[in-house]
């Protein structure tokens, strides 16, 4: 059985037109579903050679594929990333990411448009993160020894949704210039927010602050945030 996470309302219907099985909630923003290998089988073949899903069996990668969910490391998984320079989205969830993977992935995919790094115990980001120009999603989603982001991340200026639900001991955000960003999704220690934060993303949309036990008020520069479409 293949477990994968897709957003809640597409879960949904997909659970009543195909063979999967809704499990869980991630987050309260994504269904993990089941599903059997034979659809599985059957999606991979649809996508042509641009999905490719990593696991500790995989021997080789298209350098065609666009789309690559990693759900094991494989022992030569940073050799093989080496090659792709199409690779447009990015995820893995619950497993060790060394080093050696994390670099290859910042240096050579320059393309990305989605990195998702869910529950991997991540410590923090490297700086070269702010090299990924085209990323418009990147989520962060249930890594809770993250303390703080680099201030390189100001440089995604196509970036449209951050996600830190769940980065419990997150102790503060870089002063942002993320004029692009839409949705974010906080879990901060922090007991206030400092200025020249969230106030500054004029173009935010959605903001959802969860799970902040120490959090003592919301940003006072919220007055700015002229395009938020829903409530707190």
């Amino acid at each position: 059985m293949l477990a994968i996470y897709i957003s809640k309302s597409y879960g949904r219907d997909l659970s009543l037109s195909m063979h999967v099985e809704l499990v869980d909630y991630h987050y309260n923003l994504s269904y993990r579903i089941s599903m059997h290998d034979l659809i599985h089988d059957l999606v991979q073949s649809l996508a042509e050679g641009e999905l490719s899903i990593v696991n500790s069996s995989t021997e080789n990668i298209s350098e065609n594929v666009r789309h690559l969910p990693v759900l094991e490391l494989c022992q030569n998984g940073s050799t093989m990333l080496r090659k792709l320079n199409k690779v447009r989205t990015l995820t893995a969830r619950g497993i060790i990411i060394d080093e050696s993977f994390f670099h290859t992935c910042l240096s050579r995919l320059k393309y990305l448009r989605m990195l998702g790094l869910f529950d991997l115990s991540l410590k923090g980001l490297p700086s070269s993160i702010g090299t990924l120009k085209h990323l418009r999603y990147l989520d962060l989603a249930g890594n809770d020894e993250i303390k703080k982001l680099p201030n390189t991340i100001c440089k995604l200026q196509s970036l449209q949704s951050l996600g830190l639900l769940g980065c419990e001991n997150l102790e503060n955000l870089p002063r942002s210039n993320l004029t692009c960003l839409r949705l974010l999704f906080l879990t901060t220690k922090q007991t206030s927010f400092s200025e020249n934060g969230v106030g500054c993303l004029k173009s935010l949309r959605f903001l959802c602050i969860w799970n902040c036990g120490n959090l003592m008020s919301l940003p006072s520069d919220m007055s700015y945030l002229a395009a938020l479409l829903t409530p707190l």
